[in-house]
């Protein structure tokens, strides 16, 4: 991918920097940004803790540690960072935001609250704090209120192609698969490899019976990411409602194999097949909504 070679011959340049002054502090936090933004979490963290050292009053490196401590689930050092960066630039709208999603991800959906609210205050024209506020706010099952904030966050930011997705379905959660419908088209038309849209829009059209197109979009979403098993599983169960039961049968094995510790595919498995499927680990997360904006 060209972006990724752009990538490389930063690193690069950030190799020679750092050979000729080994103290550099930006060459090793742009080097450790270059590293986070071509997926090498660990590399990237060696690097931002360096720069971390050599500039400890820097905001920005202290923000950039947290997002890959954060990318590699270490949400209580991920939200120590944040804290730094906050206390090294108050005003800093993203850092909040940034915090508030690590606070999501531990599970403390007040604190999250708190800090989107901060950023919010902070740049009321943040349409991603306004979203990720959604988010929280529709993980406690405050459904207008997520509507309200990503109405808002797709206001001020009309691409916004998660907040179509998010709003598509909590429309589909009240009720209103036409409408869920639209939001998907809207997430699909702004990104076409949006592999969660497909497959939303898919539930919403297996709501309104449509199952030729359910098919095609659970089709789509599962070219786009063969790993989708929540995708496999539900283009099984229409496959079953069609008496398609060999293709069935292949998509429930599909999100078994990708997911052990989803029980709804092992239990239509056994159904159709009389197979044991033997209990596995705890289930996975599979939240549909997953995609959010960091800064």
């Amino acid at each position: 991918m060209p972006e990724l070679g752009q990538i490389a011959k930063a690193i690069a340049d950030y190799d020679r920097a750092i050979q000729l002054n080994p103290r550099a502090a930006a060459a090793y936090l742009n080097r450790g940004i270059a590293r986070r933004r071509a997926g090498d979490l660990e590399s990237a963290q060696t690097d931002l803790a360096q720069a971390v050292r050599l500039g400890p009053k820097n905001a920005n490196a202290h923000n950039e540690l947290g997002l890959v401590l954060q990318s590699r689930e270490a949400y209580e050092q991920a939200i120590a960072s944040f804290s730094q960066a906050i206390r090294h630039e108050p005003q800093w709208a993203a850092a909040y935001n940034n915090r508030g999603n690590a606070w999501s991800d531990k599970g403390h959906r007040q604190r999250a609250m708190r800090d989107f609210n901060q950023a919010i205050r902070i740049d009321p024209r943040y349409a991603v704090a306004y979203y990720n506020r959604g988010l929280n706010w529709r993980r406690q099952g405050a459904l207008d209120r997520a509507l309200h904030d990503f109405d808002q966050a797709l206001r001020l930011d009309p691409e916004l192609a998660a907040a179509y997705n998010n709003r598509g379905l909590i429309h589909e959660e009240k009720g209103e698969p036409d409408r869920a419908i639209a939001d998907f088209d809207r997430a699909i038309g702004l990104d076409a490899q949006f592999a969660r849209a497909y497959s939303n829009r898919g539930n919403a059209w297996r709501t309104k019976r449509n199952l030729d197109r359910a098919i095609a979009d659970f089709d789509k979403a599962i070219a786009l990411d063969p790993k989708h098993a929540i995708a496999h599983f539900t283009r099984g169960q229409i496959h079953e409602k069609l008496g398609e039961r060999a293709k069935a049968v292949a998509d429930y094995r599909r999100a078994v194999a990708l997911d052990p510790g989803y029980p709804e595919p092992a239990e239509a498995l056994k159904r159709l097949e009389g197979e044991r499927v033997p209990a596995q680990q705890k289930p996975q997360r599979r939240d549909p909504s997953h995609m959010r904006r960091r800064s």
